[in-house]
């Protein structure tokens, strides 16, 4: 680090969420996918090597140690300028720019994730995370709780919450549109949002991913570590998956 800034803070600690979701900000921006069209696991494939080759190599650049570094960490090291970029959620920009927690305040920029290279390389929306809402079977009101549903997703009620310190990412594409939210976010942030989208990738949700989701994260770890080389841990990932799904 050069006076005690790094080139960037990874979210590499060991917890699915956290490190898949930085695996597959670069994963998917060479446009790797982790199955084929036939349901077959490509976790191994050279997508999945040269995005981990990547993040294991930018690594070395990273607040440290990226290993243990989860929310908190880069969130701390960003707001105290220690780290020169961070990936992190459509929030952040409001949470930059309020002085009680940031000292960079006005002094940052914003843009869509790198893109990789080769032919299926693109911009790219990582579904790392998200926030549900319906109404149970058991519900004692299923219809207020219905109408509740629809008022908190109406469109207006939606840009009252995405201009919220902290609040809730844009889910509708109107928000986006919305001039209090431009006024709030930027047009810097919107216009990422928007490019990225238009690509969004998404984690799988069969019955195995549970099971599947640990054998990747404790690869992704040790190769982050340098226990691993990229290709061994997305070999053994693979063979761990096969083996899981039965194939």
């Amino acid at each position: 680090a050069a006076d005690g800034v790094y080139g960037c803070a990874i979210q590499g600690a060991k917890s699915p969420l956290i490190l898949i979701g930085s695996f597959l900000n670069r994963f998917g921006s060479y446009g790797g996918s982790f199955f084929d069209a036939d349901g077959n696991p490509t976790i191994n494939s050279p997508e999945a090597v040269i995005a981990l080759t990547g993040m294991v190599e930018q690594a070395q650049y990273a607040l440290p140690t990226a290993s243990a570094v989860a929310f908190d960490e880069a969130l701390g090291g960003w707001f105290t300028g220690k780290a020169a970029m961070v990936e992190f959620y459509t929030d952040l920009p409001g949470m930059t720019d309020d002085p009680e927690s940031s000292s960079i305040v006005g002094k940052w920029g914003v843009g869509h994730l790198p893109i990789g290279s080769g032919e299926n390389a693109k911009i790219v929306a990582s579904v790392n995370a998200g926030f549900g809402i319906g109404v149970s079977e058991v519900a004692p009101h299923p219809d207020a709780a219905m109408e509740f549903l629809n008022f908190v997703a109406r469109p207006d009620v939606a840009a009252r919450y995405n201009t919220v310190v902290g609040g809730i990412d844009p889910v509708r594409y109107s928000t986006l549109e919305d001039p209090a939210y431009i006024e709030f976010a930027g047009t810097e942030i919107v216009d990422a949002i928007k490019a990225a989208h238009a690509n969004a990738i998404t984690w799988p949700t069969n019955a195995e991913w549970f099971e599947l989701q640990e054998s990747l994260t404790d690869n992704l770890s040790l190769a982050l570590i340098g226990e691993k080389t990229p290709q061994e841990a997305l070999d053994d990932t693979q063979a761990s998956w096969l083996q899981v799904l039965g194939k």
